[in-house]
């Protein structure tokens, strides 16, 4: 494992000088078991020659002998060390954070990038690289690699011809000579290298010379598979309307699309790939291991602080967030709340029907139908998934967290808290998409109402 702290890594770049000491004294005890008494028949000249040089010999070998043994036994503590030029050091490490999406990945990568973070990483002697199709510190390191995948077999031209990967690979193993630690985060990582051999070997190729920590980050898959849709469908104000239109689709729909099924395995479709042993296993098999962090393991701190301090190469960066000094992210993905994200949905439905006009404001039709949902008690019609699909989802969620996390699964009541909560929000109509079609003939006379208001709102406007 890594040092503690700073004195005792500095304490390990210097050789062992007690332990020379100890095998010089060892090479004195052989030389001196050559030593005779000359008693009453002294050898003869040449033949106390001869035993000279034999003595020199043997004290040469077995000098060399102790060095080689102590110098293999150094190596065997610290695995991660190596010789360059005169001085004993470590590999520098490298931190791959490779998500999956949905997973705190935003707010973690907010933390990583922000200048106070920064200094506290390079006292731990790391550089954050960021994203790999991003740039952050105005030109540290420009990494593209989602860009250079383009199926499960091949590269794109793009990667190759403009040199982008050379040019990060390059600067990669800059880094590497200096013995400079890194952190690479992108959520993308884990589906476009999972189905990519190629690009994953040459991923792999580019951080030769580190000592490779994967880490990536568990969310149980009946709340992930929620986030997901609503990261896929919920609308976005810089989206044309003709964009978030594409959009509207309801859960039941959605799910079906994404999990497709043939021979009980789930086929991976656009950005679903939620972490389970098929996602991890092509990392495992490159890399030997992947850390995970348990998102559910709450021991009472920030979900960030908690995922920095996992990883413990980065002590001061770890104490500055127990301390309050990192950033909090202000642009995490997070899901609008059920009311506001249907209502939502609703608003883009009727516009896109032409229900209602079209230059009316999206945020006003919004905010109508709130209105609507809060004082009266119309519900929403929807259609929910199928118990076979409810099933599924239970069953694949302790599936995956016990293969993934056997400890945690295993601890008393655990398995029972998540069964819980997946049939509570079964109960929540979580799983469940609007029926549009009962939505346009149920509330009809609203929406007359709210044609009529934003036409005289209009008229007003242009009188």
């Amino acid at each position: 494992p890594p040092p503690d702290d700073a004195k005792s890594f500095a304490n390990e770049q210097q050789p062992d000088e007690g332990g020379v000491m100890e095998a010089a004294a060892l090479v004195g005890r052989v030389a001196r078991v050559g030593d005779v008494e000359q008693g009453p028949f002294p050898l003869s000249h040449t033949r106390r020659k001869a035993n000279h040089v034999t003595y020199a010999v043997t004290s040469a070998v077995c000098l060399i002998s102790a060095l080689l043994v102590y110098f293999a036994h150094r190596q065997s503590l610290t695995p991660r060390a190596h010789w360059i030029g005169s001085k004993f050091r470590r590999r520098p490490i490298a931190i791959i954070h490779i998500g999956p999406r949905k997973t705190a990945s935003t707010a973690i990568q907010y933390a990583l990038r922000q200048n106070a973070t920064r200094a506290y990483l390079e006292k731990d002697n790391f550089l954050y690289l960021g994203k790999t199709r991003q740039q952050y510190w105005g030109g540290q390191i420009h990494a593209y690699m989602v860009n250079c995948v383009q199926d499960e077999r091949t590269l794109s031209e793009e990667c190759t011809k403009d040199g982008r990967w050379t040019n990060f690979a390059a600067k990669l193993d800059g880094l590497k000579k200096r013995n400079t630690n890194v952190i690479l985060s992108d959520e993308g990582l884990i589906r476009f290298l999972s189905q990519n051999p190629i690009a994953m070997n040459m991923f792999s190729d580019a951080f030769a010379g580190f000592d490779i920590r994967v880490v990536a980050v568990y969310r149980r898959y009946y709340e992930w598979v929620l986030s997901e849709y609503s990261q896929e469908v919920k609308p976005r104000k810089e989206m044309k309307i003709s964009k978030k239109l594409e959009r509207l689709v309801g859960f039941p729909q959605w799910y079906s699309n994404q999990t497709q099924t043939s021979s009980n395995e789930t086929k991976r479709s656009s950005w679903y790939f939620p972490l389970d042993k098929a996602s991890l296993q092509p990392w495992i098999s490159q890399f030997g291991n992947v850390e995970i962090f348990n998102m559910h393991e709450d021991d009472g701190n920030n979900l960030i602080e908690r995922f920095i301090c996992s990883l413990r190469e980065i002590p001061s960066a770890c104490e500055a967030a127990r301390s309050g000094l990192l950033p909090i992210s202000t642009e995490m993905n997070i899901a609008p709340p059920q009311s506001l994200f249907e209502a939502q949905l609703v608003a883009l439905y009727i516009q896109r029907e032409k229900i209602v006009p079209r230059f009316a404001p999206l945020d006003d039709v919004v905010k109508e139908i709130e209105k609507l949902l809060a004082r009266t008690n119309v519900k929403i019609p929807r259609r929910c998934l199928g118990y076979a699909d409810l099933s599924d989802i239970e069953i694949k969620t302790l599936t995956d967290e016990e293969a993934l996390l056997p400890d945690f699964a295993h601890a008393d009541g655990v398995i029972d808290l998540a069964r819980q909560e997946f049939r509570q929000a079964v109960a929540n109509n979580k799983y469940c998409g609007i029926k549009f079609d009962l939505v346009e003939k149920q509330w009809k006379a609203f929406f007359v109402r709210l044609r009529k208001d934003f036409a005289r709102q209009r008229n007003t406007t242009e009188g």
